[in-house]
């Protein structure tokens, strides 16, 4: 088994069947890890005003 990158969390993720399909044709077309795709649509997702919102409001950016 290959050793866990260091500095990285694990997650468990439970997804439709039709969404773990296309998500892993798309990352196998363009050469990408799930977690790659992963941690972009997490990024994206942050960056939304309703995230930023919650972030701004509790200080979440100063979180090391």
């Amino acid at each position: 088994m290959a050793e866990k990158k260091k500095n990285r969390t694990e997650w468990r993720v439970y997804l439709t069947p039709e969404l773990d399909m296309l998500i892993r044709a798309i990352a196998t077309f363009q050469n990408q890890t799930l977690s790659s795709i992963t941690q972009e649509a997490l990024k994206d997702w942050a960056k939304k005003p309703e995230q930023q919102e919650v972030i701004d409001r509790h200080n979440l950016d100063q979180i090391p």
